[in-house]
């Protein structure tokens, strides 16, 4: 759900790049993100997804970025404060999509082993096709 406003779906459309993270954002930019997210000022992480909306899309995030439930997230982080649990929804999101944006990095400099790699999937996918296509003709008695 969006980090500004998390009874809606986070959407690269909205206007407010707050909102979302990207998988291209620095460190910095999702820690920025992170701690900018809306929470409200209840002391203590609970998951009540009906009432605490934006602690609810923190610990759903946290989630997917874990091998754990929302409930085991609220039950261990109980104590936490706001921000303190910011910092780990931060810290979890950082460890997992940093090796993503620096591939994503290392790639936009290897515009021509891409565009390579695009031809021969391009060759492979015509081919499968064309295949394909015999079949479906053969089935249906066009050839």
């Amino acid at each position: 759900m969006s980090l500004k406003t998390p009874t809606q779906k986070m959407s690269k459309s909205d206007p407010s790049v707050a909102s979302r993270i990207l998988l291209t954002d620095t460190p910095d930019q999702i820690a920025s993100k992170i701690r900018k997210a809306t929470m409200d000022s209840i002391h203590g992480i609970t998951y009540e997804p009906l009432t605490r909306h934006g602690v609810a899309n923190l610990i759903h995030i946290l989630s997917c970025f874990t091998k754990s439930t929302p409930t085991e997230i609220a039950e261990k982080y109980a104590s936490l404060s706001n921000q303190a649990f910011k910092n780990l929804v931060a810290e979890a999101i950082i460890e997992k999509l940093e090796p993503i944006r620096l591939e994503i990095m290392r790639l936009e400099k290897e515009k021509e082993y891409v565009e390579a790699v695009l031809r021969k999937g391009q060759i492979r996918a015509a081919k499968i096709a064309e295949e394909t296509m015999t079949q479906v003709n053969s089935v249906v008695g066009m050839t």
